[in-house]
């Protein structure tokens, strides 16, 4: 058993908030709409335990470096929804359908997801609940329309919205990968035969120069200084670029994620 704060609304339109104790979501709804009251929002008083920060950094180091088979993608999360939504309307109940996805899987990264969501639906968990568990995973669009659907009794409409969204997604994402493709390979191979050009064949090419580096005009002097800087602080430029690059990507994901969406 659990208490659940909530907010509802009864019948003659007045918003009660309260508290509610119930075994899940799925119970806590269901004594509220007994006593007349329809729930607006719903969660649990008792949040989880904070995560350290030494754990915390463990837990995005190894998001980070997923790949591979490990690596669950926009268009896994699009076929696993796309399947829900074909279970649920053709009638299967909800664990019965999250078992058959499972087997179904291919991949071990889906076939570990769908095995940990089937075990928490299972022990009594709404699926909503069991998706906010996997960090990283589920967009909290996914989360917030799974929870849409259980409350009111449509997850398989939910799921079948949700899955023309991701769809949608998915698409306007390949698009842009498609159309940024060849100017990122040109820019990358840019960047890379300035970087050669500078560290290793200018160098050579200024030691058969008849007079020394005075008889250089300026931009050639400023060039050649980089070049002895590249050579001498390469490795620490190196360093300094990724750890803007994990920086900036953890701005983006959190305070700084509308600001990014608006540079985009």
């Amino acid at each position: 058993m659990g208490q659940f704060a909530y907010k509802a609304v009864n019948r003659t339109g007045m918003h009660i908030t309260g508290m509610v104790e119930a075994p899940d979501r799925r119970s806590a709804v269901a004594t509220l709409a007994d006593k007349d009251q329809f729930v607006i929002e719903l969660a649990r008083s008792a949040e989880a335990p904070a995560v350290s920060g030494p754990e915390r950094l463990i837990r995005q180091l190894l998001g980070f470096l997923r790949f591979g088979s490990r690596r669950i993608s926009g268009k896994d999360i699009l076929a696993m929804t796309s399947q829900l939504s074909a279970a649920l309307r053709a009638g299967l109940p909800l664990l019965n359908s999250l078992e058959i996805i499972r087997d179904q899987q291919h991949k071990a990264a889906m076939k570990e997801l769908l095995a940990k969501l089937v075990r928490s639906v299972s022990s009594g968990e709404s699926l909503s609940d069991a998706m906010s568990a996997q960090q990283g995973v589920f967009s909290p669009l996914c989360i917030s329309m799974v929870r849409v659907g259980e409350t009111g009794g449509i997850l398989d409409q939910t799921t079948s919205q949700l899955a023309q969204i991701l769809t949608r997604d998915e698409k306007i994402k390949t698009g842009m990968k498609n159309a940024s493709a060849y100017p990122i390979f040109v820019l990358g191979l840019g960047l890379v035969s300035t970087v050669i050009v500078i560290t290793f064949v200018l160098p050579t090419v200024m030691e058969t120069i008849v007079g020394g580096v005075e008889m250089l005009p300026l931009p050639t002097k400023i060039l050649l200084a980089l070049s002895d800087f590249i050579r001498a602080y390469g490795w620490l430029v190196l360093i300094a670029a990724v750890a803007g690059g994990i920086v900036l990507r953890k701005w983006t994901k959190t305070a700084g994620r509308l600001r990014w969406d608006g540079i985009k």
